[in-house]
Order: C-alpha cells, then sequence, then structure tokens
C-alpha cells in the first residue's frame, strides 16, 4: 500500500471538517428556520421579559443557538436515517441520496448528537425538556411505523414544540404564567396548518409507505384549511394579551408543575392543585386589562390589583 505523504495527512483533518459543514448544510436546509430560529428567538424574548441585556443577554443566546442546532440536528439526522426513500423522490439533495453518507452513518451521528445534546440540557437547568424532545424523537422516527404516521404525529410535535419553547424561555428564568401564556398559543399556532408540509411530500411518502392527510382527504382541503388558519391566528394571537379565564387557569397549572416537577398532578392529586389555584386570582387576573406607564403596558398580579 502507498504510503500517504504528509502535506496530504495535514490536509485530511480540513477536507473532513469541509465535508461534515456541507452535509449538515444539506441535512438541515429544509428546517433550520422552523426548528432552530424560534428557539433562539424565544430566549431572547424571554431575556426581555427579566430585563437580561449586556453581555449576559449574549451569553443567553449563543448558548440557545448551541442547544437548538443540537435539537433541529437529532430530529434531522434521525428522520433523514429512516425516510431516504422518501428522500430519494422529494428531496435528492439531502445527504443519503446524494451519496454523501448512509443512513447507518446519520444514525451514528445521531446518537453522538444525542449525548453531546442531554449534557448541555443538564448544564443550562433545561433537562426535563430536552429529555421530553429526545423521547418524542425517537419515539416518531425510529420506533413508528410509516404507516402510523397520521395518526401519531400530531401529538408529538405539539408536545415537542411546548419543550422547545419552555427550553427556550427557561434558559433565562423560570416559566412564569407568562411563558406559558405564550409557549401555549404559540405551540397551537404554528402546530394546526403544520399538515400542509405534507402536501408536497405524497410521492415520496407513498413509496415509504406513509398515510398522510392529503392522501386521505386530497391537497385542496389541506391548502385551505392552511390558508384560513393562517388568517386567523394572528387576530387569535392578539386577543390572547387579554387572558382569557380558561387560558389563565390552564397557564397557572402548568407554571405550579414546571416549578414542582412533572409528577406534580400525581403527587398533590388533581383536586389539591385545583383547590391551590384561587377563584378569585383566576378572575381577578382574567378580566384585568392592561395599566399603561408611559408607552409600556403591564397587567395587573392576580389577586392583588398590583402591577407588577
Amino acid at each position: 500500500m502507498a504510503a500517504t505523504s504528509p502535506a496530504l495527512r495535514s490536509h485530511l483533518p480540513a477536507q473532513r471538517l469541509l465535508g461534515e459543514i456541507k452535509l449538515t448544510g444539506r441535512l438541515m436546509a429544509d428546517n433550520a428556520v422552523a426548528s432552530w430560529l424560534p428557539g433562539v428567538t424565544f430566549t431572547a424574548a424571554a431575556c426581555a421579559h427579566y430585563d437580561i441585556g449586556g453581555w449576559p443577554l449574549a451569553r443567553h443566546l449563543v448558548i440557545s443557538g448551541l442547544l437548538f442546532g443540537l435539537f433541529a440536528y437529532i430530529f434531522d439526522t434521525s428522520n433523514q436515517a429512516k425516510g431516504a426513500v422518501e428522500d430519494a423522490v422529494n428531496k435528492p439533495y439531502r445527504p443519503v441520496p446524494a451519496a454523501l453518507t448512509t443512513p447507518s452513518g446519520l444514525l451514528r451521528r445521531f446518537w453522538i448528537a444525542m449525548a453531546a445534546y442531554g449534557l448541555l440540557g443538564w448544564a443550562t437547568g433545561t433537562l426535563m425538556w430536552v429529555a421530553l424532545w429526545q423521547a418524542i424523537v425517537i419515539g416518531l422516527h425510529l420506533l413508528v411505523r410509516p404507516g402510523h404516521y397520521l395518526l401519531v404525529k400530531p401529538v408529538p410535535l405539539l408536545a415537542g414544540t411546548v419543550a422547545q419553547l419552555a427550553a427556550a424561555w427557561q434558559l433565562a428564568g423560570p416559566v412564569d404564567a407568562t411563558g406559558w401564556r405564550w409557549i401555549l398559543v404559540l405551540a397551537i399556532a404554528f402546530n394546526v396548518p403544520l399538515r400542509f408540509e405534507d402536501v408536497r411530500d405524497v410521492d415520496g411518502d407513498r413509496r415509504l409507505g406513509r398515510i398522510t392527510l392529503p392522501m386521505v382527504i386530497g391537497h385542496w382541503p389541506v391548502r385551505l384549511w392552511f390558508a384560513a388558519s393562517m388568517i386567523a391566528f394572528p387576530s387569535w394571537c392578539t386577543s390572547c394579551w387579554w387572558r382569557p379565564p380558561f387560558e389563565l387557569g390552564v397557564t397557572m397549572v402548568m407554571e405550579r408543575i414546571s416549578r414542582k416537577g412533572p409528577l406534580a398532578l400525581l403527587q398533590t392529586g388533581t383536586v389539591q392543585l385545583v383547590e391551590a389555584l384561587s377563584t378569585d386570582d383566576v378572575a381577578t387576573a382574567a378580566f384585568a386589562r392592561p395599566a399603561f406607564e408611559g408607552s409600556r403596558a403591564t397587567i395587573p398580579t392576580a389577586g392583588t390589583g398590583r402591577t407588577p
């Protein structure tokens, strides 16, 4: 065997790094905006909520960028490792159809990234949300059969959006009632029209054995649903500023669960948890209107009549 020259050996790490960057770019090209940007933006919003600025703000945003880069990476590697047949038809530029790697190569990258993602979640105090997303990705991509795609996908992706936004907020501070209100609003607003993404993939999904909504009811009803929901949701999101009673009660419950742990409902009992939510607090905060101080709108604190 011919020996590799020192000059060639010196270029191998650089070539491998450039090749990995190219592979990652193709891997994440379709989902980067939808999966990475919302998390970083929501961390910025939480920093504004907690009056974090300067270098601490920059540090939070860098950590958020890393966390949600891994959030997107584990989704795409596992999805494309199992969906190479569909990608060969619908997205031939992706790493496996483009012969940049193999499904087993993507799975190796997936498990390495899972370990890094878990360690970063532990280091940043977001491990509960990181673990939830890891469980969703493993279940959705590695365990669920393609034929069950239509029935199984919506709920895990809704829970995954909640995990994404809750982790983003928690990087800056505790997930309080304000955080939960917008986590729930944005998670619903993002996921309700999401079935539209399956319209473009019908041919590849059929070859893989997936059953999607456009296959069942046709693409025009899905397109019309997408258009109607995109028209309606801006008004609905704006109306959520007024904190309707049901939504306020849900956000207060979620805030207590996030403080006491995910088993709070089982540990304290549903009745005790509901009794802990003062009816007067809910009613007072629900029907309060923003009190404007200069150019800043504030919401009266529940049960006190005071602004925070």
